[in-house]
């Protein structure tokens, strides 16, 4: 298992993570947040996964939300992310086998760790995500402020209007800017890495056709929400239409969050 506190050395969130990776030697790797809470039969009923799925090297299992005094609240991780039209990107719910490790580290700066993992295993078709809640997330005050699905907890659902007045021009750029910058990454690594994905067998998995896709609608979508007004209307609805939105992102709810972005 891995616990990052112990090795939080001051060499910034991405080579931290690397390097405490990199000191792990199981055959099974998890990552543990230290305010989680782990159900009993967590490890061996992921461990199980991993057998009956010897193709897969990245596994999730959901989560259920509970208060600071480990009271559960009925709610869940995934359903919660779903909701919100979010991928169950989850890195206190990851387990990895040991084989992949070289793919995965080091992990790049600028770039998330569980982001990392997961887009790796998705562009590979490596990861199992388990809808089995088999932990606590606990949610407290310094959480609750970072994600807009943890806050929905406590102060009820949140209209996709609110949501879409929260979002401007800028963020939606700078996010797709960061995504092209990830993809960019995980192509070099996968060409650095084919070798491995030879010995995995996992080469003929990798969509790197996918990939390119994405860096271009990225490309095309902020061009279109940095148009005028009226030319925004038009090719946002356009790229609406032709399937771009519900193809690479959140179907209705990015085209209607790009269509009423605050300039």
């Amino acid at each position: 298992m891995l616990h990052l506190k112990s090795y939080c050395i001051k060499l910034g969130i991405a080579k931290n993570f690397s390097k405490a990776l990199k000191l792990c030697n199981g055959d099974f790797i998890f990552l543990s947040d230290q305010d989680d809470v782990w159900f009993p039969e967590k490890l061996q009923e992921m461990i199980d996964l991993a057998i009956k799925h010897k193709t897969k090297y990245v596994f999730y299992n959901n989560t259920e939300y509970c208060n600071s005094d480990l009271n559960p609240t009925g709610k869940f991780k995934m359903e919660q992310l779903e909701k919100y039209g979010l991928e169950f990107v989850q890195g206190c719910c990851t387990m990895i086998r040991k084989e992949i490790l070289e793919l995965i580290i080091p992990i790049p700066s600028r770039v998330a760790h569980d982001s990392w993992i997961y887009e790796i295993s998705k562009a590979i078709d490596a990861n199992i995500i388990h809808k089995k809640p088999l932990q606590y997330y606990r949610i407290h005050q310094n959480n609750f402020s970072k994600f807009t699905s943890n806050k929905s907890l406590s102060i009820g659902n949140i209209s996709l209007n609110k949501r879409i007045k929260r979002v401007d021009v800028n963020k939606i750029t700078d996010e797709l800017i960061n995504y092209s910058y990830k993809i960019n990454i995980l192509i070099k690594r996968f060409d650095e890495k084919k070798s491995l994905l030879i010995e995995l067998l996992l080469l003929d998995n990798l969509r790197e056709d996918r990939l390119l896709k994405q860096k271009k609608a990225n490309s095309e979508r902020i061009k279109n929400i940095n148009l005028s007004l009226l030319k925004k209307y038009f090719y946002v609805t356009k790229f609406f239409i032709i399937g771009k939105y519900s193809d690479f992102y959140n179907g209705y709810k990015s085209f209607l969050k790009d269509l009423f972005l605050v300039h």
